[in-house]
């Protein structure tokens, strides 16, 4: 036997120790020897990759179902968040609308007139989010300080509110889910980060216009009558017309357009804002009527600005009077349609003539036809509706000297105040009884002016400057109220 041959014998023999002959003859034990390593080697062999992967994936899903359903529970913070401002707009838009109620009441702060409010207010917040489900949003109380719903100013300028009730005109709501007003929104996957409840409040505050601005704004021809018969009363007509300034000017911050035009016999276009570009006016002429170039009826209304505004004002304190006095035109009788006929030209010059526009005609109401001749631009012409023209009997009066008279120039003032209405103008009077005397008189002037009114004008009867703000509510609600502040 060679050295390799009892090497590869030693072997086999260590290979086959502790074997039995049979063993060593098959080779099952072997084969079952083999087998035992194995097993032994599977139960003593360190993890793999996928091992370590399912602890990894065992360990994650915690974390990742509470970073979902906090996901989750963030979406529905933002529906409530939007559900919440949504309902605090709509609240103080209906609050807001209110006010012109309140003022027809009187305009004074009452338990009562708060209450009222209150109770417009409580039926879109308990629409939108009834209390059963969120509690009560808009706790209300029967003080204007500490109710959540409340009367003040707005101010176009600062943007800011403030609470009063001295000649409110917005409504402020807040809305709240909070821990204080005991409706916090309850978490749950939130909570297990410490924040088991979440608390939200919106304040929104609602005033008067900018609620046709998709109309063109809220426009404002005021039309006053500077005749003789009228003087008296020119005290009463600047503060009428401050009136009507301060309120456009609190509630449209500039998105509209205001004009003031006087008359006597012939209408005046009164470059009260000291606009660049006014028409021309040339020499005065009554028979027949020309103060401007002709066609000149653009250019005339100024941006309702805080600054036009202020001019405007300026103006009717330190320069409007009657007819004959410095800068005014002269004294040539009384014709109410000349004036509102010069509105309505202005208004469609600006492509205005529409409900977004206002004209308010101040003046006692009584015409007054002298022995002249009146031209178009006096309004002595028929309306382009003859349909109107028939209601009224108005054919027009410009064939001669003595064409016009005290009743034609009523039917052409109705005439004309029908064709603004028609096209959609809201047309308001004030009245005042200047130098008219006698209660049926009086009763007959003050029912005559107030049937010029159309659409959503307004008719007043003699305020005086301490009622005027409260007289004017109705008006200065028709701007449309809109939503200034939304925090």
């Amino acid at each position: 036997m060679t050295f390799m041959n009892r090497v590869r014998d030693g072997s086999a023999d260590q290979r086959t120790a502790g074997l039995t002959s049979g063993d060593r003859l098959t080779g099952t034990g072997l084969q079952a020897k083999r087998a035992l390593k194995k097993r032994r080697f599977l139960k003593t062999r360190p993890l793999g990759k996928q091992g370590s992967i399912a602890i990894f994936v065992a360990l994650a899903i915690p974390p990742l179902i509470l970073l979902g359903g906090t996901a989750v529970e963030q979406g529905y913070l933002l529906y409530r968040h939007e559900l919440l401002k949504r309902t605090s707009q709509a609240a103080a838009l209906a609050g807001q609308t209110y006010l012109a109620d309140y003022y027809a009441a009187g305009g004074t702060y009452t338990t009562q007139s708060m209450a009222n409010i209150n109770s417009v207010v409580q039926t879109i917040v308990s629409g939108s989010m009834p209390s059963a489900n969120f509690g009560t949003v808009v706790p209300t109380t029967a003080s204007n300080g500490t109710s959540s719903v409340q009367l003040g100013t707005w101010d176009n300028t600062t943007k800011t509110f403030t609470v009063t009730t001295t000649k409110p005109d917005a409504v402020q709501v807040t809305a709240r889910n909070t821990v204080l007003n005991g409706n916090p929104i309850n978490t749950m996957f939130m909570g297990m980060i410490g924040k088991p409840t979440v608390e939200l409040s919106e304040t929104s505050v609602a005033s008067w216009g900018n609620g046709l601005s998709n109309a063109g704004g809220f426009n404002t021809i005021i039309v006053n009558d500077l005749s003789g018969s009228f003087s008296s009363e020119i005290a009463n007509q600047r503060a009428v017309d401050i009136a009507i300034l301060n309120c456009i000017s609190s509630g449209t911050n500039g998105n509209g357009k205001v004009g003031l035009t006087t008359f006597g016999g012939d209408p005046w276009m009164q470059n009260a804002a000291s606009l660049a570009g006014f028409p021309t006016q040339t020499s005065y002429r009554a028979s027949p009527y020309q103060a401007y170039l002709a066609g000149a009826y653009t250019g005339t209304l100024a941006l309702a600005t805080a600054a036009n505004i202020g001019t405007m004002t300026r103006f009717i304190n330190n320069t409007l009077n009657y007819c004959g006095s410095s800068g005014m035109q002269p004294c040539s009788g009384s014709n109410v349609s000349s004036g509102l006929y010069s509105a309505i030209k202005q208004l469609q010059a600006q492509n205005i003539a529409n409900p977004s526009s206002n004209i308010i005609l101040i003046s006692d109401g009584v015409p007054n036809a002298t022995a002249r001749t009146y031209s178009t631009d006096d309004g002595a012409i028929p309306t382009p509706s003859a349909s109107i023209n028939t209601t009224y009997g108005w054919n027009g009066c410009t064939s001669g000297a003595n064409a016009c008279t005290d009743t034609s120039f009523w039917n052409a003032t109705q005439a004309w105040a029908a064709y603004a209405g028609s096209l959609g103008i809201n047309v308001s009077s004030v009245y005042y009884s200047g130098s008219t005397s006698g209660a049926a008189a009086i009763a007959l002037y003050t029912a005559q002016l107030a049937s010029l009114v159309k659409n959503n004008g307004t008719a007043l009867v003699a305020p005086n400057p301490s009622s005027i703000d409260v007289a004017f509510a109705k008006f200065c609600s028709s701007m449309g109220a809109a939503v200034k502040k939304v925090s």
